[in-house]
């Protein structure tokens, strides 16, 4: 089937003054598969990259509060020292 798809194109371009390539059907399977594991792998990065940043976004929001706790552990450290120094 192949070959007879060249000898067609020679007669082509002999009448038609036109060239006619052909492409084999296991490259254009390969570029089917690379493209679809294209996609695949684009969508697998983006799905890690939305992953990362809401790791990061929480990271940040810890690292808010951790601020926060520490400030009220700082006030509270004061106001246990003055008790202490009462009891005693």
């Amino acid at each position: 089937m192949h070959t007879s798809v060249q000898e067609y194109s020679v007669q082509f371009e002999q009448q038609l003054k036109r060239k006619n390539f052909s492409t084999p059907k296991n490259y254009l399977d390969f570029l089917q598969n690379y493209i679809g594991l294209l996609r695949s792998n684009r969508k697998t990065i983006i799905e890690m990259v939305k992953r990362y940043e809401n790791g990061l976004v929480k990271l940040e929001n810890a690292s808010n509060d951790v601020e926060v706790l520490q400030a009220d552990l700082e006030i509270k450290e004061k106001e246990v020292n003055i008790k202490k120094g009462d009891v005693e």
